[in-house]
């Protein structure tokens, strides 16, 4: 439940449960909206397959998308190579950019 730093920083595990329930939140939303239209007749799989592709490209979500899918292809090459990632760390500290 918690990750190793949110036994020190109380707020920051706070925080961070604070988000993922909010995530959750929306999820439960919009299933429950899309559950009722497809009850209903209104729409169906395929339809809401074709809009959800539709909406992955409009460019505000899919600068997010592309900006997710870097941040998860850096981690797996810092986790490939740990001593890259130790490099990157270090110059980061150095420059100020981390702190």
């Amino acid at each position: 439940m918690f990750a190793n730093n949110d036994y020190y920083d109380l707020d920051s595990a706070q925080q961070r449960i604070a988000d993922k329930k909010l995530l959750l939140d929306v999820y439960i939303r919009n299933r429950t909206i899309v559950e009722l239209l497809k009850q209903k007749g209104i729409i169906g799989d395929l339809d809401v397959q074709a809009c959800e592709g539709y909406v992955r490209q409009l460019p505000e979500i899919k600068v997010l998308t592309d900006f997710m899918e870097q941040a998860e292809s850096k981690i797996g090459q810092y986790k490939a190579d740990p001593r890259q990632h130790l490099q990157d760390l270090f110059a980061a500290k150095m420059n100020g950019s981390i702190r």
